[in-house]
């Protein structure tokens, strides 16, 4: 059997399509978190202030400083919802019946991750308005170590029939 098209050299002999979606690309206010919003506004605040006050006697290094605080500022307080957002409407989904597919196209950049869905790999159904399933981990180094980031389908429809295929994987019959 051939490869759907556009599917070329990415499945293994004897693989298969069993579901493709895409997450919900609405601004998900769940994600809003007060402490984050509250420093990014005192932020922007300092930097409006501050242009206000100096601005007849500030080079013109000390405005490119003003605006990037106030660019830094507005990510904390809305920005990071919106990019989130974004990413989401740009993020494409597929199951196999060996591995899941999660793929991210920004039209300069496009990225394709696989993660194999083993017997024995946790799954984790989190049901509600556009329900996710988590497959996979991945980790991250920061400057204090490394955090864990969990890989899914998120904010899909469908979660309770992609939650069925991904059983039946696991239990060797797809």
């Amino acid at each position: 059997m051939t490869a759907p098209a556009g599917w070329d050299g990415l499945l293994d002999e004897g693989e298969r399509i069993l579901w493709q979606g895409r997450p919900d690309g609405a601004v998900k206010w769940a994600e809003f978190s007060a402490t984050e919003a509250l420093v990014g506004v005192f932020l922007m605040a300092i930097a409006v202030n501050t242009l206000f006050d100096l601005s007849d006697q500030m080079p013109l290094i000390g405005f490119l400083i003003v605006i990037l605080f106030f660019s830094i500022g507005f990510y904390a307080a809305i920005g990071k919802l919106f990019m989130s957002a974004f990413r989401r409407s740009r993020t494409f989904y597929t199951l196999t019946n060996q591995r899941a597919f999660v793929a991210v196209d920004y039209g300069i950049k496009r990225t394709i991750k696989s993660y194999p869905i083993g017997r024995d790999d946790p799954i984790e159904l989190v049901e509600g308005p556009g329900a996710t399933i988590y497959f996979a981990k991945e980790f991250i180094l920061t400057r204090r170590g490394s955090k864990e980031r969990r890989i899914g389908f998120q904010y899909i429809a469908d979660a309770r029939q992609v939650m069925s295929h991904i059983r039946t994987i696991q239990k060797g019959l797809a």
